[in-house]
């Protein structure tokens, strides 16, 4: 009798971890659409994979434009600029380098939060940045082609946010424009193969995003 007993509490053991298991999934996989919804709502592409006036050549002729970014600003921006510097390189097989505090090349994209990024904040006192429905919103980012930003740079694409997610945010999209889809790593989606990339030239934003907070709760007990 003990010997059922312990296979029992065995097997109910085995099927409550499973249940566990398949729960916490399947809650990680919705909370992370929640995650990137905003990101996949931007309904007009500004990627390109062939050549126009003026367009911001992203990749192009074995080459990729330079990742320019700022120690000044905070360390999860720095790092995600990392995984965008990966997903170009899985799109493209053409890995770009990552420039701390300098901006130099013909063709640069520049990475940064408001306040935290100096080129970044000289852009927008500059006029040279549509900052109006960036800075001061909630998790907000954009997106623009700048023509001569600065002496001995033809062209920039600035990404910018009005704080730290927001800025995270804007890399991730353009992660998502190029190919590279948010269910890469949960779902194992396959990268979009790409040999150029261009960014047409505008300004893009898809706004503040419709959920401010977001957030995993396995259960509802206290922590």
């Amino acid at each position: 009798m003990k010997i059922k007993n312990k296979m029992l509490k065995r097997k109910c053991s085995i099927h409550n971890s499973r249940l566990r298991r398949t729960f916490i999934f399947k809650t990680v996989f919705i909370t992370s659409f929640i995650f990137y919804l905003p990101l996949m709502l931007v309904a007009d592409s500004y990627i390109s994979t062939k050549s126009g006036q003026r367009f911001f050549p992203l990749v192009a002729d074995g080459r990729s434009a330079r990742l320019c970014i700022s120690t000044r600003d905070y360390p999860g921006v720095l790092r995600v600029a990392g995984h965008l510097q990966t997903d170009i390189k899985n799109v493209t097989d053409v890995k770009p380098k990552i420039i701390t505090d300098k901006i130099f090349g013909n063709n640069v994209v520049i990475i940064g939060t408001i306040g935290k990024n100096p080129v970044v904040d000289k852009l927008i006192e500059e006029k040279k940045l549509n900052a109006e429905d960036i800075i001061n919103r909630w998790d907000t980012f954009g997106l623009q082609t700048v023509e001569n930003p600065m002496p001995n740079v033809d062209k920039a694409l600035v990404i910018f946010g009005s704080n730290k997610r927001g800025t995270i945010y804007g890399m991730y999209d353009l992660s998502t424009q190029i190919g590279v889809s948010p269910w890469y790593w949960w779902a194992d989606a396959p990268i979009q193969k790409r040999a150029e990339l261009y960014i047409i030239p505008g300004f893009y934003t898809p706004g503040e995003p419709k959920v401010k907070y977001r957030g995993i709760f396995i259960n509802d007990e206290a922590p």
